[in-house]
């Protein structure tokens, strides 16, 4: 099988490690079930050049999504991007890649028209590897389960049931997305030049090292000069080697460097400056000479919260563990100005449960509010070294070494005395 996972790699750029192969043996039997062949004869063949690629990588790379899976990001966009780009006369191009089939796109398109967005006013494009998700796509016919995070209002306004539980989406909505089945590193020019704004998910933690620089690449010659990328939590760290973060609404987005180095030059040009016997800058120079106390959960100040810590910490240590993410949900949710430390806490508790993707996504989503943050209520090293060490693992497990190891040198930097630098170490001399 080796033959034909090298195969895969040069082909799409995919890794296959111990967790896919699962999955590559899967696509293998079907494809090879439907074309009539044995999966030996299938294998020469996709070898040799003999049988045509696309049905077997159409199951290796199918990927499900679901409607709304990113629904906060997107309105902040429409707010703060695509609105003041129609204000100015501009037609704000929208891409989502990968696009499944569909779901995220349409969201957008939803959401536009929601929040008072003349649809033909704006451009959204879909583009995806898999003909099968383009095709259901452009059909606009979606299951029971592709609602399992849309509100009933969306599905009664935008859908209508066909029976079968199936639904068609709205005729208005359908149109209003160009769909492309493409590959990433070879398609994009026919789509389009640039875009304004691109969502970008779940596509480089598959790739190797190789492919992740040639889509980066790829997408930072695609990206308008002004324009905006907004990635999933898992894509993150790698967006950053040619990417900058910067601050939309109550999230953290890429950019091309030199326009995030240049807002904050405009930003650092208008803040005031104190004058220099000012009882606020004798402050701050007393402060900066003492270490910063850890931030510990207030007590007697909000009794609330303190007691819902202490249920879920607990309820944690007994490996009551839906109780504990269930607590510390809760408290996210009704204490959303301290949640960093229930977000360090969930991290941890997705890691332990094997929920490596989750662990991630929360982890990332950790740090990032971890930036955001003032260093009185910040994580402490240690819990920074333990958010990056699940990035570390999960990216590991995932067959990207390189990546991991850019995590471990951050655990090991905040932290030199980390566990995991010992497990890398035995794991070496292996």
């Amino acid at each position: 099988m080796s033959a034909l996972y090298r195969w895969i790699n040069s082909e799409i750029g995919f890794v296959v490690t111990p967790e896919t192969q699962g999955n590559i043996q899967q696509a293998l039997v079907e494809t090879a079930y439907h074309m009539g062949v044995t999966t030996e004869e299938l294998t020469q063949g996709l070898l040799s050049n003999q049988i045509a690629p696309a049905p077997f990588i159409e199951r290796v790379v199918t990927n499900e999504s679901f409607f709304f899976r990113y629904q906060s990001q997107m309105t902040c966009v429409i707010n703060d991007v695509v609105q003041p780009m129609i204000k100015k006369g501009k037609t704000p191009r929208i891409l989502s890649l990968p696009c499944a089939a569909g779901e995220e796109a349409f969201s957008f398109a939803m959401l536009s028209q929601s929040n008072g967005v003349n649809l033909d006013n704006i451009r959204i494009f879909g583009v995806d590897i898999s003909t099968q998700c383009i095709q259901k796509a452009q059909s606009g016919i979606y299951t029971e389960y592709d609602f399992r995070r849309t509100s009933a209002e969306y599905q009664q306004r935008y859908f209508t049931a066909i029976g079968d539980k199936r639904y068609q989406l709205s005729d208005r909505i359908r149109r209003s997305v160009e769909f492309y089945a493409h590959n990433i590193f070879n398609g994009l020019d026919k789509v389009s030049a640039s875009f304004d704004v691109i969502f970008f998910n779940n596509l480089l933690i598959y790739l190797d090292e190789a492919h992740t620089r040639d889509a980066l690449n790829i997408l930072r010659k695609h990206l308008s000069p002004d324009g905006w990328m907004i990635v999933d939590s898992t894509e993150a760290p790698r967006c950053r080697e040619v990417f900058a973060s910067q601050v939309l609404g109550d999230f953290f987005v890429f950019r091309h460097k030199e326009i995030v180095t240049e807002s904050k030059k405009k930003n650092h040009g208008l803040k005031a400056k104190p004058s220099s016997i000012s009882r606020q800058s004798i402050s701050k120079q007393s402060i900066s000479k003492q270490p910063m106390p850890r931030w510990e959960p207030p007590q007697s100040t909000n009794d609330k919260k303190a007691e819902l810590l202490r249920q879920a910490k607990a309820a944690a240590d007994d490996k009551h563990y839906s109780k504990a993410i269930s607590l510390y949900q809760r408290f996210q949710t009704e204490f959303p100005s301290d949640a960093l430390k229930a977000l360090y806490a969930l991290g941890q508790l997705y890691a332990n449960q094997g929920q490596d993707l989750h662990a991630m996504e929360t982890a990332e989503q950790a740090l990032v509010e971890n930036d955001k943050k003032a260093a009185i209520n910040s994580l402490s090293k240690k819990e920074q070294a333990d958010l990056h060490a699940i990035l570390a693992l999960g990216l590991r497990s995932k067959g990207l070494r390189d990546a991991a190891q850019q995590e471990l040198s951050k655990v090991l930097s905040l932290y030199p005395q980390h566990p995991l630098g010992k497990i890398y170490h035995q794991e070496d001399e292996r």
